[in-house]
C-alpha cells in the first residue's frame, strides 16, 4: 500500500549520514467533524551515538499516474488541511539512542465541508547538534520523512475513474497490466486491483492480484499486476479496482499474453 513511505533524499555539502529514522506510522488518519480538534505524535529515532537536530515543517502533498510527487507549499493543494495542523516547534534535538515525540495539534475549522483533507509532516535530519559549520568538501544524504495528516470528515465519497490500461512488455521479458486509476471524487480511499483471465471457452485460467496504493482526492495512481507467468495465448480479462465498498469499479477487455 502506498502510505507515503518515503525518505526523501537531497544532497548537501557536507560530511556524514542520516541515522534519524519515524518509527511510528508514516499515515495518521483521523475521522473528525468540522469544529473539532485532536493532538497527535510523530516518534522519531536517533540510532546513532550522537544527539541530533531535526527540522519540522508541513507541505501540501499530491501524486499521479505518471509518477510524479509533489511536496508543495502549504495552500497550494485544494482540499490542503496544512492550515488547520499547528507543529508544537519547528526543530527538535534527538538524544543519541533515543526516541523523541514531535508533537502537533490539528484543528477542524467550523463551517459546511465534507470529504478527505491532508497534508504531510516533514522531519528533516538536519546532523549533529555540535557539529557547528559545515566541515569538509564531500557530499552526504539529509533524508527526510513525510507523514501523511489525513482528515476523514465524512459527507462525500470516491469517485474511481479507469484512466489508462495497458499491457506493458518490459527489458528484462516481464509481462504487465499497468493501470491507471484516478480518484475524481471528494474523499480518499484504498485501493487494491485483480485481474481474472478466462480462456476461449469461459474458463477461469486465474485471478492475479496487482499493487495496492491510497488514492487522494485529485490524485491517480498506476497499478500493476505481474501476468509474466500466464501461458501465451488470448484472455478475456475482468479488471477490478477494488475499494473494499461500494465504489469499486471494473472493466473487461481482451488481452493477447
Amino acid at each position: 500500500m502506498r502510505c507515503v513511505a518515503i525518505v526523501l533524499l537531497s544532497w548537501v555539502a557536507a560530511s556524514g549520514s542520516a541515522q534519524v529514522y519515524v518509527q511510528s506510522s508514516l499515515v495518521d488518519d483521523h475521522h473528525l467533524a468540522p469544529g473539532d480538534a485532536v493532538e497527535g505524535a510523530v516518534s522519531v529515532l536517533n540510532a546513532g551515538a550522537d544527539a541530533r537536530r531535526v527540522r519540522v515543517y508541513l507541505t501540501d502533498y499530491a501524486f499521479a499516474a505518471d509518477g510524479t510527487t509533489r511536496y508543495a507549499p502549504p495552500g497550494s493543494v485544494a482540499r490542503s488541511a496544512a492550515a488547520w495542523v499547528s507543529l508544537g516547534a519547528p526543530s527538535a534535538v534527538v538524544p543519541g539512542g533515543e526516541a523523541t515525540e514531535i508533537r502537533y495539534e490539528l484543528r477542524v475549522p467550523p463551517g459546511d465541508r465534507a470529504g478527505s483533507w491532508w497534508c504531510a509532516l516533514m522531519v528533516e535530519d538536519m546532523g549533529p547538534v555540535d557539529s557547528g559549520a559545515v566541515a569538509g568538501s564531500g557530499l552526504r544524504s539529509r533524508t527526510r520523512f513525510a507523514v501523511q495528516l489525513a482528515v476523514r470528515l465524512g459527507g462525500d465519497s470516491p469517485a474511481l475513474e479507469l484512466a489508462a490500461l495497458d499491457l506493458v512488455r518490459t527489458d528484462a521479458g516481464r509481462i504487465h497490466l499497468a493501470l491507471d486509476l484516478a480518484n475524481a471524487g471528494g474523499a480518499l480511499t484504498d485501493t487494491g486491483v485483480s485481474v481474472e483471465l478466462f480462456d476461449a471457452d469461459g474458463t477461469s485460467k486465474g485471478r492475479f492480484e496487482g499493487s495496492r496504493a491510497r488514492l487522494y482526492p485529485g490524485t491517480s495512481f498506476r497499478h500493476v499486476v505481474d501476468l509474466t507467468a500466464v501461458p501465451e495465448g488470448r484472455y478475456q480479462a475482468l479488471v477490478i479496482a477494488d475499494t473494499g465498498d461500494e465504489h469499486g469499479v471494473g472493466t473487461q477487455v481482451a488481452l493477447d499474453l
